[in-house]
C-alpha cells in the first residue's frame, strides 16, 4: 500500500515536472519568436535609414554643381547624418545589451575562446580529460564534468549542452525574464 501510495506521488511529480519544461519552452519559444520580430523590423528600419541616405548622397551630388544652393545643403546633410547616427545608436542598444547580458566570464577574465583552441578545460583547468565539448552558448571548450548542463537557447529551442558557468547564468536570466 505504501509503495502504490508512493508510486502515484512520484508519477504525479514527474507529470508535473513535464508539464513546468513544457511550458518552460513554450514561454522561451515565445520570446525567441519575439526577439525574430524585433530583429526583422529592426533591419527593416536600418534598410529604410540606409536607403535614405543613399538618396541624401545622390541629391547632395546632384546639387554640387548649383551655385547657391551648396550653403544650405552642407545642413540638411548635417542634419540627415546625424538623424541617421542617432537611429543606429538605437538600433545598436538593444543588441549591445542582449550581448551583454549573455557574455560569458571567461570572456572577461581574458581566457582563451574557441578560436585559440584550448588544450585544457576553460573552467577547471584540467588537461587531462579526454573528450573536450563545447558550449554552445559561449562557444568555450570545456570538459565533459563542466558541460553536464543543457538547456534551450535563444538560436534552438531543442536543449543544447551549456557550460556550468552560462547554465547558472542563463537560469538567472530566465528566472529575472518577465513572461
Amino acid at each position: 500500500m505504501w509503495l502504490t501510495s508512493r508510486l502515484r506521488q512520484a508519477e504525479r511529480g514527474r507529470q508535473s515536472a513535464e508539464l513546468d519544461n513544457r511550458l518552460f519552452k513554450q514561454d522561451f519559444g515565445d520570446k525567441i519568436n519575439s526577439l525574430q520580430l524585433e530583429v526583422e523590423a529592426l533591419t527593416r528600419q536600418r534598410t529604410q535609414l540606409e536607403l535614405e541616405l543613399k538618396q541624401e548622397k545622390e541629391r547632395k551630388s546632384q546639387n554640387r554643381g548649383t551655385p547657391g544652393k551648396g550653403a544650405q545643403k552642407p545642413e540638411l546633410r548635417m542634419d540627415g547624418k546625424h538623424r541617421i547616427q542617432e537611429e543606429n545608436v538605437k538600433l545598436k542598444k538593444p543588441l549591445e545589451e542582449s550581448h551583454r547580458l549573455l557574455t560569458h566570464p571567461a570572456e572577461e577574465q581574458g581566457q582563451p575562446l574557441l578560436s585559440e583552441k584550448p588544450r585544457v578545460c576553460q573552467l577547471c583547468q584540467e588537461d587531462d580529460c579526454l573528450t573536450k565539448n563545447t558550449c554552445r552558448n559561449c562557444r568555450g571548450t570545456f570538459c565533459n564534468a563542466c558541460t553536464t548542463n543543457e538547456l534551450p537557447l535563444p538560436s534552438s529551442i531543442k536543449p543544447e549542452r551549456v557550460c556550468n558557468l552560462c547554465h547558472e547564468q542563463l537560469i538567472k536570466q530566465y528566472s529575472t525574464s518577465p513572461p
